[in-house]
């Protein structure tokens, strides 16, 4: 049997439980489901791509060493960051594509 604290289920219920349930109204409209979806999708891939930047930019040179001008949990989100972003990076991009139904590439019209 698991045993979890309030805490860890109000953030399970956050994390897994609320990011499967979509609003019914929407999704009986696909077209616009999809432009929502595509939307989002490249919004994160800006949100990420900033990250992503703002990371390099601030990663820093000690002599022959990098170094990140941040301390503690903020320095391992940092180079956790830095060595994620490609996968990331790919991961959203190919997600947002996938949403485009060949509009972007092919010049078709989206569903």
């Amino acid at each position: 049997m698991l045993v979890t604290t309030r805490h860890e289920r109000a953030w399970n219920y956050a994390g897994s439980i609320a990011h499967w349930i979509y609003p019914t109204a929407l999704r009986s409209h696909p077209a616009a489901w999809s432009r929502l979806l595509w939307w989002l999708s490249l919004l994160a891939l800006i949100g990420a791509s900033a990250g992503a930047a703002t990371g390099m930019l601030r990663l820093g040179a000690d002599g022959s060493r990098f170094s990140s001008p941040y301390r503690g949990w903020q320095a391992w989100h940092h180079w956790l960051g830095l060595f994620c972003m490609l996968f990331v990076l790919t991961w959203i991009f190919s997600g947002w594509l996938s949403m485009d139904s060949g509009a972007l590439i092919f010049n078709r019209q989206a569903d």
